[in-house]
């Protein structure tokens, strides 16, 4: 599913829609070979998160996109790139929350609100 995913880009940069179609495919394929998947709120959520995180601090914090080689580096050898320097703005709670409710459009989750990722970020503290 990495694989599928980095090659699934737009001009060698995935944006919040190639992540939301990536999780949407993820969750049909896990469905798919487990009937009895449990992929509520709380999981959907801390999809949503990872996403928005993997945008924000090994992208562009800016622009919510993250160069294909940076993700595939970070995702697939488990190594920081060698020019990835950090955001010069910080990523914030509401940065995170607003690409993971973008994300959750794109991957066409449903029920996602603003306040319900608020109080599950709160609560992975």
């Amino acid at each position: 599913m990495t694989k599928q995913l980095l090659n699934n880009n737009t001009w060698g940069n995935l944006r919040v829609a190639e992540l939301g179609a990536a999780r949407k495919a993820r969750l049909a394929d896990s469905e798919a070979r487990n009937p009895t998947l449990t992929f509520g709120s709380p999981q959907q959520k801390v999809a949503l998160f990872e996403a928005a995180l993997l945008l924000l601090v090994f992208g562009s914090n800016n622009y919510e996109t993250v160069k294909v080689e940076h993700a595939s580096l970070f995702l697939i050898n488990e190594e920081l790139p060698d020019e990835w320097v950090r955001a010069s703005n910080p990523v914030t709670i509401a940065n995170v929350i607003s690409t993971a409710l973008k994300v959750g459009d794109a991957a066409r989750f449903s029920g996602m609100r603003f306040k319900d990722l608020i109080r599950s970020f709160i609560s992975l503290h």
